[in-house]
């Protein structure tokens, strides 16, 4: 029997498919960044202490927070990036993660960021005041303070912390940093502290344990969301900030670990 020839079917034309527009933004990078406009902020800020306070000198610093796989801080790159066409404006490091941020007017209203090139948890930022010509053991109270403001009010830099009563404290007063009872602000030295003492005329004082060194202090589970735990552990302390029987004038002097074995071994 002869097989049945198979049947043809006319395919019709395929219909025109619509065009479409998917908008969004592209997915956040996994490098450590902060917004740039938030950044510039601090530095306005800033001025009108600076006016006050001539030779005081404000710069962003970064450093090591948790150990980086194969990475450490000489391989650390900060830049602008517009977010719109990847433009990248490199930003000059000093040895200590120090450094001045550029003023770009088209980046600030083009939502910037200052970004690195260290995964996320790696590092900590905060804005640093310092005197010219001063010693680095010794710090301004008044400066840390002001630190405090700028990124609170502004730059948002510090990884804390921050609950509801955080939030309502920072809307309903104009200075939560100077506030009493105080916020646990977080201040670091240049190298591990031993001591750190407190000096306004002729009062003294020196910071307890829980206040200075923060060994065995804290909720480990808690680490993460803080900035001074791991790495940075030996360099923090607490402030009085919001003290007020302690002006803004007071030093703040630091002695390093490496001083006081220095000096109990006659500096050998």
């Amino acid at each position: 029997m002869a097989s049945a020839a198979p049947t043809l079917v006319s395919a019709s034309p395929p219909a025109e498919l619509p065009t479409v527009t998917v908008s969004g933004t592209s997915k956040r990078p996994d490098v450590e960044e902060h917004r740039y406009k938030d950044m510039l902020d601090a530095v306005t800020l800033f001025q009108k202490y600076s006016e006050a306070h001539p030779d005081a000198v404000l710069r962003f610093r970064i450093r090591q927070r948790k150990e980086m796989v194969g990475a450490d801080m000489s391989q650390l790159v900060v830049y602008v990036i517009d977010p719109e066409d990847g433009t990248r404006v490199p930003i000059d490091l000093a040895p200590d993660g120090g450094f001045t941020l550029p003023s770009l007017p088209e980046l600030r209203k083009r939502d910037a960021m200052v970004r690195t090139n260290m995964p996320p948890g790696s590092l900590a930022w905060h804005a640093q005041i310092t005197r010219v010509g001063a010693d680095p053991r010794d710090r301004v109270l008044g400066d840390l303070r002001m630190e405090c403001r700028l990124d609170v009010y502004a730059a948002d830099l510090h990884r804390k912390l921050k609950s509801p009563a955080y939030y309502a404290l920072k809307s309903a007063l104009p200075d939560i940093c100077s506030n009493n009872p105080p916020l646990n602000w977080v201040a670091w030295s240049e190298k591990p502290l031993f001591a750190v003492h407190l000096r306004a005329g002729k009062r003294q004082k020196s910071l307890n344990e829980r206040e200075g060194l923060h060994d065995g202090i804290g909720v480990p589970a808690l680490y993460p969301l803080q900035d001074w735990p791991y790495l940075l552990k030996d360099y923090s302390y607490w402030a009085p900030l919001g003290d007020s029987s302690w002006p803004d004038d007071t030093t703040i002097h630091i002695i390093y670990t490496e001083d006081k074995f220095e000096s109990a071994g006659g500096g050998q």
